[in-house]
């Protein structure tokens, strides 16, 4: 079968692109019976550059456009994968072209949802204005009755079907495993780090250097991925724990890059105002380094509440270390840390990010975490999971 991935890889780097980079890896096995035509949609060079309109943006969806047809006449793929735009005007235009071409050619689609609140932007505008109106006629006459829909999540279903897919799948994603030598290594470190936190907490004398506990967030830098919110529950924790156990020193290592400057700017602002919490910039960091951040931290620490946040990664990396996450109860995220977790909390309460942080120290259960990412979120599963969904449409779906 011919599948042609009309979808960028990275760079940039972030959580969609990796997982398209990952999927087009494991077509490329002489088993997979799949066989992948990419066409990279390479719209920005930086994450500072999603989303915002700029007219060499124009000229490569033209090119884009003009390769697409070239592919479809020259391979004539049985399907087409795309990955919808989040709700944004100018992504959402660019679909709807792409789409266009698409539609003439008669071709079988697959979406693969990764952003969500698409199809709750299309229900909330339904009966609001002439303009809303026309742009929710395009997105159904382009959007509807896609071959397969692909979620990540159950939660994030209403963005596909909305627009009333043939088929549709929950597919969770999955990693290779980037701490093989989790029982060797990793889990005897953080169970011998979890003793003297214990013992420094219960007010044991010990005479030995500064615990430093090391909360780490990896994401975009943004307001809204919970940064802000991070850090500010992160000071009220120094602000107790700190003067009952002058041992302990609260450390937040934050890796990833910032959307803007002006967010930058008032973060930096922010965090030298205060003593309490001594902030780290790792930028973004890969490889080695990302390992190191994962297997010595005690805790990611990831209250999102980003609109259109799907499936975080970051949260799949961290089980995979068996590292405790103290996260929101927002979008897939429960179906990635287990609904009867702990330490998921509502969006905007630093307060309890706080409580939980404190409870945090005291977590034992690393072990579950690495054996949640071991029987849900591997690489093999999620390949496994595509490809299956995918040779299926082939008997369940037909134009």
């Amino acid at each position: 079968m011919k599948l042609l991935v009309v979808a960028h890889t990275p760079p940039p780097l972030h959580g969609q692109s990796k997982m398209v980079e990952l999927f087009i890896q494991s077509l490329d096995k002489a088993d997979s019976k799949i066989t992948p035509i990419h066409l990279n949609l390479k719209f920005v060079k930086n994450i500072e550059d999603i989303s915002k309109f700029q007219l060499r943006k124009v000229i490569l969806l033209i090119y884009y456009c003009l390769k697409l047809t070239w592919l479809l006449i020259r391979h004539n793929p049985y399907a087409v994968y795309y990955i919808p735009a989040p709700a944004k005007r100018i992504t959402i235009y660019r679909d709807l072209l792409i789409l266009l071409f698409l539609k003439l050619f008669k071709s079988r689609i697959i979406f693969h949802w990764h952003a969500v609140g698409l199809g709750g932007w299309f229900i909330n505008r339904e009966n609001h204005g002439f303009l809303n109106r026309f742009e929710n006629s395009l997105l159904n006459l382009f959007y509807r009755n896609a071959d397969l829909s692909i979620v990540l999540s159950n939660s994030s279903r209403t963005d596909a079907e909305t627009f009333y897919p043939k088929q549709t799948v929950v597919i969770h994603n999955g990693i290779p495993d980037p701490c093989s030598e989790f029982h060797q290594t990793v889990l005897p470190h953080r169970e011998e780090e979890l003793a003297r936190r214990i013992a420094i907490l219960s007010g044991e004398e010990i005479n030995d250097s500064a615990l430093i506990i090391n909360f780490i967030f990896l994401s975009q830098c943004s307001r809204e991925k919970g940064l802000f919110d991070a850090l500010s529950g992160l000071k009220l924790l120094a602000e107790n724990i700190c003067l009952k156990h002058p041992k302990i020193k609260i450390n937040f290592q934050i890796a990833g890059i910032f959307p803007s400057k002006e967010e930058e700017r008032s973060f930096r602002e922010i965090s030298e105002k205060q003593n309490e919490v001594e902030v780290t910039f790792c930028g973004f960091v890969k490889g080695e380094a990302k390992r190191l951040l994962l297997a010595e931290g005690d805790c990611l620490l990831f209250p999102t509440y980003y609109a259109n946040e799907g499936f975080p990664v970051a949260v799949i990396e961290a089980l995979a270390f068996g590292l405790p996450v103290l996260t929101t109860n927002w979008r897939g995220i429960p179906e990635i840390i287990g609904v009867d977790y702990d330490y998921l909390i509502p969006i905007h309460e630093p307060e309890l990010i706080a409580k939980k942080a404190y409870d945090i120290l005291h977590y034992p259960h690393f072990a579950q975490l690495r054996k949640r990412y071991e029987e849900n979120f591997t690489y093999e599963k999620f390949t496994l999971d595509m490809r299956k969904a995918i040779l299926g449409m082939k008997v369940d779906s037909t134009n």
